[in-house]
């Protein structure tokens, strides 16, 4: 197989096994799942040159089974359900990666991609592992659209040029469950809301916990008007917000 170039599947194939085409470094273009496929292997297209995927539905996609694919781009994980494997995609020469709506992420699931500057997080992904994107050390943008329900320990470690974090809702940004050490304000990035650095925040009625780290070191957070809901603030989240001059608390809170 040495020699393979190109591949396609017919869809009556429900499985590629482990390790089917790893190491077929003359394997390009577009990858094409069929719809019938559920099922990557572990390493089954591992240091492949593949430089895209296409599929529908859900998958299973196996340990390191893109891994060190070093013409991969860009890719878009989707499917309710979808599991990426424990380091599915390390090593890649990824630049953007973005996440749907079910799909759950293993332990350092896209670590080690040199070339990654932007994670999109779409509202509902199911969960990220510990370290998933670690040193990923040029990302720089991450974007979250909504909530992500479950976030493992240090998803963002040594990387070191992250600077922008994106929301599109505030509210659903403080719900987020970071751990101390996933906080990616905590590691020098700046909040945006709307493609703007956040300057004033309204909490709506509906939330009654503002997470840990949410706003840590929001120097340009002037305001925040929280909702008649909220009954706790964690630690630090709002550690360092040193222009913060307006906060109007509810008669709800309790600590």
């Amino acid at each position: 197989l040495n020699n393979l170039s190109t591949l396609s599947l017919p869809n009556t194939v429900t499985t590629i096994p482990a390790s089917a085409f790893n190491g077929c470094t003359n394997l390009t273009g577009i990858f094409h799942i069929p719809s019938s496929c559920t099922e990557i292997g572990e390493f089954a297209f591992r240091k492949t040159a593949i430089e895209g995927l296409d599929y529908e539905g859900s998958l299973i996609i196996g340990r390191g089974a893109f891994g060190y694919c070093k013409t991969l781009n860009e890719v878009v994980i989707k499917g309710e359900n979808t599991q990426v494997g424990e380091s599915a995609f390390t090593g890649c020469g990824l630049k953007k990666v973005t996440i749907e709506e079910g799909v759950e992420l293993e332990d350092e699931a896209f670590s080690f991609n040199h070339k990654l500057t932007e994670i999109i997080l779409r509202d509902g992904v199911s969960s990220i592992g510990n370290l998933a994107f670690q040193y990923c050390e040029v990302l720089r943008k991450v974007v979250f659209d909504g909530l992500v329900n479950e976030i493992g320990e240090k998803i963002f470690n040594m990387c070191s040029s992250l600077s922008e974090v994106h929301i599109t809702n505030a509210s659903l940004w403080c719900q987020l469950p970071f751990p101390s050490t996933s906080a990616p304000l905590n590691c020098g990035a700046k909040l945006y809301l709307d493609g703007n650095i956040i300057t004033d925040v309204e909490i709506s009625d509906d939330v009654t916990s503002i997470g840990s780290y949410s706003f840590y070191g929001c120097d340009n957070l002037n305001s925040i008007s929280f909702g008649s809901g909220l009954k706790n603030i964690q630690p630090y989240a709002f550690y360092g917000c040193k222009n913060l001059v307006e906060i109007n608390f509810p008669s709800s809170l309790i600590s």
